[in-house]
Parts: C-alpha cells; structure tokens; sequence
C-alpha cells in the first residue's frame, strides 16, 4: 500500500513539474486559432441519485476550437452507462430486482476559458438513451448543466495531458411524459487530445 502511496505521489509530482501548454507567447505576437481532438475516460458517481449512485465508466471523444488566446468552445460525445435497478409495482412481476445497464449518448456544449493557471468549461449536457427499460419509456433523456475546472500538460509537441474535475447536475428528466430531476454527477477526466 505504502509503494502505491509513493508510485501516485511520484506520477503527480512529474505531472506539476511538465511545462505548460504554449500558451505564455509573447504579448505583441499574434493568437492563431485551434483545434483540439482528445479522447477521455471520465470515471463518475452519481451520489443523490433516486437511482444506484454506483460507479459510471463514461468513455468520449471530444473536439475544442479556441478562437482567442482565453476564449473557445469545446464538444463532446461520451457513452454515459448506468445499471438501475428495475422495480414493478406488481410485486410478482419476474423483472422485479433486475439490474440492466442504461448507454446514454451525452452531448455536451461548452464554453471555455484557458490560463496558464487552470481552464474552466461552463455549459449544457443532454443525455440521451433509447434503451426501453426505465420506465417502460421508449427515451430518456436528461438535461443539464456541466461545469468542470482542468488543466494543460503538454507531453509533446501537439500532444497534452488534461485531467479534470467536474460536476453535472441533472435540471430536468423527462420520461413517459413525466418531468423530474435526475440527482448530480461529480467526476474525474483524464483527457489525452492533440492540438492541431
């Protein structure tokens, strides 16, 4: 356990002392627009959800545009599985205890400041699913807002390191015709993108 302790302070301890992203230009030098593609893994919980608040390993890909020297947008896709815990209120119903698993396609949208220090993103989620399972609902899909804090380790040239924190509260739910919350996600990304 100690080895372990000691191998995660190490990795972290190389990860502060990477250069930052080329970001500190000199001030007369002209800002080139960008792109960046990046795939991340995004490890979730979900603890005030009305349904299992267990672990969510959520994979995506997603693409940045930044069009100033702070200022961008960033997309996403990601698969966002779930496993809920199917409940009849027929007592008998043999599906009663099942455990099937949800794929949501979230959708994200977000705007996004960069600094040498940390970036910021600040936008929409919508999580879509058309699995036929919770609810007897042919979709559900959730909408909310996605707010996460990040920053830039460049590991090469154009290759970067970006682990994350977010968080995603769920505003609305809408299943069977029915409009509820959804609880909030709080998770960890670990990115790896190319900037073009």
């Amino acid at each position: 356990m100690n080895s372990l302790r000691q191998i995660a302070i190490a990795v972290a301890a190389g990860l502060i002392a990477l250069p930052l992203p080329a970001q500190n230009r000199p001030a007369g030098e002209s800002f080139k627009p960008r792109i960046a593609v990046g795939l991340s893994f995004s490890p979730e919980w979900q603890p005030n959800a009305a349904r299992d608040p267990g672990f969510i390993p959520s994979f995506g890909l997603t693409v940045e545009g930044q069009f100033s020297r702070h200022s961008g947008i960033e997309l996403g896709i990601f698969d966002r599985p779930q496993t809920v815990t199917f409940m009849s209120i027929f007592p008998d119903n043999p599906n009663n205890g099942r455990k099937p698993t949800l794929h949501y396609a979230s959708l994200r949208l977000s705007y996004k400041f960069w600094s040498d220090i940390v970036n910021f993103t600040a936008g929409m989620n919508w999580d879509i699913s058309p699995d036929k399972v919770w609810h007897g609902a042919l979709f559900n899909n959730r909408f909310g807002f996605c707010f996460s804090v990040s920053k830039d380790f460049r590991l090469c040239k154009g290759l970067i390191l970006e682990p994350a924190f977010h968080v995603n509260p769920v505003i609305v739910k809408w299943s069977d015709d029915k409009f509820t919350g959804d609880g909030t996600f709080i998770g960890l990304d670990i990115k790896v993108k190319y900037r073009f």
